[in-house]
């Protein structure tokens, strides 16, 4: 029952977008429709995969998930040309490469770092496609999964240092690729690490509130210049 009403749901959801795609009157129930296929037939497949394996590691099953969604979309996506499949294409080509990774025994950092830059590449691609209205999202997900990632890595060592470096490069690819989603991504990583090393090093000393106020200072400059580069790079004249 739990199948019948989660893949079946699902399947019949895909079904219908499908017939909806040809006629205009029916089009703008293509994408709701899609959407919800996208939901719930992993949701099913996840749960055919509970009720019928005898064991084995979870890393299998959502690899299984997402090559098959991946699959579908990218076949929805040839017919129908919809944003909505590029979209749902992108996060189950995720979840697919993370979960091989994890099968692999990679570590998690490791595999947060591969798969934010494979998923920052393709999304560069698509920012210049038909499919460019779904970019600002992945951008965001690709570059928030690099900075994290990296941090992990590199975390109490003397490489450290290099985090405020990932972000600063994001700043500048934000100009080069006219992104406001990247430079807020860049601007926050590097807030969030000086925050951190501020911390880490002024927390228990005298120094603490004035640390406070030179990083209140150096917010507010940054927030300046991350304005200045909107206004100069990233925003298109009207």
């Amino acid at each position: 029952e739990r199948i019948i009403v989660t893949l079946g749901s699902g399947i019949a959801a895909f079904v219908l977008a499908l017939l909806a795609n040809g006629p205009a009157k029916r089009a703008r129930f293509v994408t709701p429709l899609f959407l919800i296929a996208a939901v719930l037939e992993p949701t099913g497949m996840f749960v055919a995969c509970e009720e019928f394996s005898s064991g084995g590691a979870i890393q299998d099953a959502e690899i299984a998930v997402g090559i098959v969604m991946l699959c579908q979309c990218l076949l929805f996506l040839a017919r129908t040309r919809r944003t909505a499949a590029m979209f749902a294409a992108l996060g189950f080509a995720s979840l697919a490469m993370a979960a091989g990774l994890s099968r692999l025994e990679v570590r998690d950092e490791v595999t947060g770092l591969v798969v934010g830059v494979s998923l920052f590449c393709l999304t560069r691609a698509v920012d210049r496609s038909r499919y460019r209205a779904i970019a600002p999202f992945w951008y965001f997900a690709s570059s928030a999964s690099v900075l994290l990632s990296w941090y992990e890595i590199v975390e109490n060592r003397p490489a450290e240092f290099t985090c405020a470096i990932l972000a600063g490069a994001i700043v500048y690819l934000s100009t080069v690729f006219k992104s406001r989603t990247l430079l807020a991504t860049g601007c926050l990583g590097l807030l969030v690490y000086v925050g951190k090393v501020t911390g880490d090093h002024f927390a228990n000393s005298i120094g603490w509130p004035l640390a406070l106020i030179l990083l209140g200072i150096l917010m507010m400059a940054l927030g300046a210049f991350a304005v200045r580069l909107h206004r100069r790079y990233i925003r298109t004249p009207a």
